[in-house]
């Protein structure tokens, strides 16, 4: 099972019938204002990852551990996984990295729970970063790559292609689309917001039980930001958001970087 054009065009048959991290933060992104109130947050800075992204561990409050699992390894030519990278130019001083490259179908996928669901007028935003789909080997496996998050209303997390599972919103970046999709309730799956060299931030709130609002904001120079407004999510009808999942699914070449995850009010 993977996240691709094929379930792009599914989506839309369905809806027709610490101090010095968030000194970063505040100089790269849309941040939480003083009269807000932060539930939940993690940073790639935290002291739980200076031995770098394992699983098990749980930097931050409001989440539980981070549960890894990815394909790849197996076969000579094939590699995925987790780590930490220091000084990304627009997402902080270290960032959570993954990478998924070979001659074969690589995953990696990281799972995590909120340790409540996220609320009516609540938002969980995160920041991304990742580059264009270019093959390492000329055999590759020729399904589409892509690089994402989704909020899940499962906390199940046995195999990396779970974080479809219960999925009421899944954002990305998938070969062959120019833009970033939001695979969701509504009709058009197209963000109108192309793949930023230099990332994006994304924040989504929840505004009923089965709509939300999302801004997506790129990063650096030249700045765009766009706001879409009542969207509809997927899946079972007033099922809550109880946990989230970040995936590099055959991202080749370059690999995809996210950090400063936060629920605020």
């Amino acid at each position: 099972m993977w996240i691709s054009k094929i379930i792009l065009r599914s989506v839309r048959s369905l809806a027709k019938g610490k101090v010095l991290a968030l000194a970063i933060i505040l100089t790269t992104f849309p941040t939480v204002s003083s009269a807000q109130e932060v539930i939940a947050e993690d940073y790639a800075s935290e002291g739980a990852y200076g031995g770098g992204w394992q699983a098990g561990s749980n930097g931050g409050r409001g989440f539980g551990p981070w549960i890894l699992r990815n394909v790849g390894g197996i076969q000579e030519y094939s590699h995925a996984g987790f780590g930490t990278r220091d000084q990304h130019p627009t997402l902080g001083d270290r960032v959570f990295s993954t990478y998924a490259n070979g001659e074969y179908y690589e995953v990696a996928a990281a799972f995590r729970e909120f340790l409540k669901p996220l609320e009516i007028n609540e938002s969980f935003s995160l920041v991304m970063d990742n580059g264009e789909f270019v093959k390492r080997f000329d055999t590759d496996d020729p399904k589409p790559g892509a690089i994402g998050f989704s909020l899940r209303s499962s906390k199940s997390s046995e195999t990396w292609d779970e974080l479809n599972l219960d999925a009421r919103l899944v954002f990305g970046y998938f070969e062959g689309e120019a833009n970033y999709q939001l695979i969701d309730g509504s009709d058009d799956p197209d963000s109108g917001v192309p793949l930023s060299s230099t990332g994006v931030y994304i924040g989504v709130k929840l505004t009923s039980a089965d709509t939300y609002d999302i801004e997506i904001k790129t990063l650096g120079e030249n700045q765009v930001s766009k706001i879409l407004t009542g969207r509809q999510l997927s899946g079972e009808s007033g099922a809550p958001i109880v946990s989230f999942a970040v995936f590099n699914q055959d991202g080749e070449k370059n690999d995809a970087f996210f950090n400063s995850f936060r629920i605020f009010r």
